[in-house]
Formats: structure tokens, sequence, C-alpha cells
């Protein structure tokens, strides 16, 4: 996947020149609203964001935007006051935004090519296997936990009534499941654990 650049060239919510590029921070938005993909966050940006915020790159499961080249100290979720948002650019990180998509879903592919494609040399192959485990594992909100435990049910697992809530019950049926079928089992809900559960694929 290429990176399409739409630049901003104000510089009013960053803090100038100078990022050394040493890593990548990686944030998802939690915006799963029709329309609310990589064009539109490319575009707040653009146009002058509302926001006290900025970030490099966005991304969804089509497309990999950058809104400002990777040597400027962007503010990533927070403004430059921020403790999180200083520690981050002190330590020279990046910052990948992860648009949602209607069903909250991202292509890893997408994201990895991305880490890849801006990390300078040596950092390029590392920031390639941080991000794909990254995308990996990208929680879940209460709907996609619910969704889940449905799955997990209709699939013969124990997890009590479908509730939104990440319990014992429900972990323990996650853990049986990704043994099951062959997952790293780590108990949590992902969406790597949803879209395997949506595939179908999965054994009980």
């Amino acid at each position: 996947m290429k990176i399409k650049n739409q630049l901003v060239t104000s510089r009013a919510r960053t803090s100038g020149e100078g990022n050394p590029c040493t890593s990548i921070t990686v944030h998802e938005t939690g915006n799963t609203d029709p329309g609310a993909d990589a064009q539109a966050h490319a575009n707040l940006q653009s146009n002058g964001n509302v926001r006290q915020a900025s970030w490099h790159i966005t991304v969804d499961d089509k497309q990999a935007i950058r809104s400002f080249p990777d040597t400027v100290k962007c503010w990533h979720a927070g403004d430059a006051t921020g403790k999180a948002a200083l520690d981050r650019l002190a330590s020279g990180q990046r910052n990948v935004a992860m648009a949602g998509t209607p069903e909250g879903a991202l292509n890893a592919a997408a994201l990895t090519t991305a880490a890849a494609t801006t990390a300078p040399k040596p950092q390029r192959e590392a920031a390639q296997g941080s991000a794909a485990r990254q995308a990996r594992a990208v929680p879940v909100d209460k709907k996609g936990v619910k969704e889940i435990q449905t799955r997990l049910a209709a699939a013969g697992y124990k997890v009590g009534r479908p509730d939104g809530h990440l319990g014992k019950r429900t972990a323990a049926a996650i853990r049986a499941y990704q043994k099951a079928n062959g997952l790293p089992v780590d108990g949590r809900a992902t969406q790597a654990l949803l879209g395997h559960l949506r595939g179908g694929a999965g054994r009980g």
C-alpha cells in the first residue's frame, strides 16, 4: 500500500520541526461512524482541525494518508501541554492514527505497510513487526465484547449472558477458543479475535 500525501502547510497545532523519528505511536480513533475513514480524518487536519491535536498518518482498511512530514513534531491525541504528548515527543515518536470503519475493523496490512514505509533505516524492520503486533492487539469496545460473547456462545462456549463486559467467564471462554484454534492464548477481546470468529472457521 502506497501512502498518499495530503500535506498540511500550517504548523499551528504542532511543535515545529525536529522530530528524530525513532519510534511509532499508534492511536485508535474509536470512531466507527459511517464515513469516518482515513480521508475524513485527513480532511479534518487539512481544514485546520478544530481539535488541539495533530498526527502524521491516518490509516483505514483501504488507504493511508500522510498529513505531516515525519520530521514535524505532531501532538498525537492531545495538545503539547499534556505530559503524555510531551513524553512522546521527547522520545521522538511518530504518530499513526487508525481510523475506525463501520465494523470497527482495521486492515493490519495497511498499518504494517504505513509503518514499514515511513520508518527510517535501521528502524524499518522493527517498526513493521511492532505495528503488526499492535494491529492484532487492538481491543474491541463494549459492543464488540458482546458480539464476541454471542459468537462464542453460539459455538458452544460458556460465557454466561452476553452483556458486553469482559468478565472471568468470558476471558476463560476466549482462552479456550484460542487454544482450540491455534491462536495465541491471552484471554483478550481484540479485533483479531472478533475477525476470526466472524470468519466462521473456528472450532468449538
